[in-house]
């Protein structure tokens, strides 16, 4: 893997020395680059936000080359994008973005694995990585190649040769999709095996309440393979809450890949995340008796349970902390302040009060928005 890298990382940089860095002296006093440089600005903003992802995403890239590739590709497409179709920069768009994703996927894998070790998961460690070095690669060599297509291209050129390959990253992206799709079951089953480890499972189903109305992971599943939605607005049965999980869904599988571990010496503090993207759903309807509906405890207590969980599928230290505190004493807190203030000590900065406000909110807002 190290050879490949290597071969990767220079070729990039002997393309970036003889191409890219010409790109930076273009003259705005010259009438012809002024033009190339005001339609480069142009097009910026619709790159904005795979660039964001990209380069904050590859600068924790261990090996150090998504770097390169990701400022080298992006400012390449910048110039490109005024010669391509409003179809090819959509397809350019997602074969970006999907391969962003998947470098990250690595990454992240490498951040929360490989430094712990799982006896019960060893051997499903091994064949993760395996796997996922694979897609690293894979996602790598497609931006490279998108790169280099433009190699001694400029302007319409570089724009046609991008459009006659687009073919080629279509069926390449559709490789790697496969790819992650053999690790991302082969990750659900290692996952279901941590989380039935008996004491974890005890001390999660102890935190959320037992009569907890939220759907399971099996009926949100159904929902999303459910028939095509072809409308999105209309009464009872029209597919809106399928729209719902269907966009969850994304966003969880977009969260998980920009998850870290915090690093720190403070006691207690060892479990904190910093992320990027932050989705924690909760799914619960008003379709049943008001005594069945899931109260403020109740959705406290389920957000509660979900972000007691780290990435790598341990507990974070102090909802250990939390639960043993508890236990020696009595089955769990009677008083909600307390579930909300351990709810703030683990993610949320903002004060309780402002925390009981904003979900009662954003809960009304969604249950109209739903059910209207």
């Amino acid at each position: 893997m190290h050879k490949e890298l290597e071969e990767t990382k220079n070729s990039l940089l002997e393309f970036r020395e003889r191409k890219t860095d010409e790109f930076f002296k273009l003259d705005t006093a010259k009438p012809e680059e002024r033009a190339v440089v005001q339609r480069w600005n142009q097009y910026l903003p619709s790159l904005a936000a795979v660039r964001g992802i990209a380069m904050t995403a590859a600068a924790l890239d261990p090996h150090k080359i998504a770097p390169i590739v990701c400022a080298c590709v992006f400012f390449s497409i910048d110039l490109a994008f005024n010669n391509l179709s409003p179809e090819t920069k959509g397809k350019m768009r997602n074969i970006l973005f999907e391969s962003v994703i998947a470098i990250n996927e690595w990454m992240s894998f490498e951040t929360n694995f490989r430094k712990t070790d799982y006896d019960a998961i060893k051997d499903e460690v091994k064949e993760l990585q395996a796997l996922l070095t694979g897609q690293y690669l894979q996602a790598l060599r497609l931006l490279c190649d998108i790169l280099l297509s433009r190699n001694g291209s400029w302007e319409k050129r570089a724009g046609d040769k991008m459009t006659n390959k687009i073919l080629d990253f279509d069926l390449r992206l559709a490789t790697l999709k496969d790819h992650k799709l053999r690790w991302a079951s082969k990750k659900k089953v290692m996952e279901e095996t941590l989380v039935g480890e008996k004491e974890i499972a005890d001390i999660l189903g102890w935190i959320k309440k037992k009569d907890d109305p939220e759907k399971s992971l099996r009926d949100i599943r159904v929902k999303i393979s459910s028939k095509r939605i072809l409308w999105v607005n209309g009464p009872y049965g029209t597919g809106k809450t399928t729209i719902i999980y269907r966009i969850v869904s994304e966003l969880q599988s977009l969260s998980e890949n920009y998850l870290r571990r915090e690093q720190s010496e403070t006691p207690g503090d060892e479990g904190q995340l910093d992320r990027l993207l932050q989705v924690i759903p909760y799914f619960c309807t008003v379709l049943t008796t008001r005594s069945e509906r899931a109260d403020y405890s109740t959705i406290i207590r389920a957000l509660t349970r979900k972000i007691s969980l780290m990435p790598d599928f341990t507990l974070a230290r102090r909802a250990e902390t939390f639960h043993g505190q508890y236990t020696r004493v009595s089955e769990e807190p009677g008083d909600i302040t307390i579930w909300e203030k351990f709810l703030h000590s683990v993610f949320f900065k903002k004060g309780c009060d402002d925390l009981r406000e904003s979900l009662k909110q954003s809960l009304i807002d969604h249950a109209d928005g739903m059910y209207e």
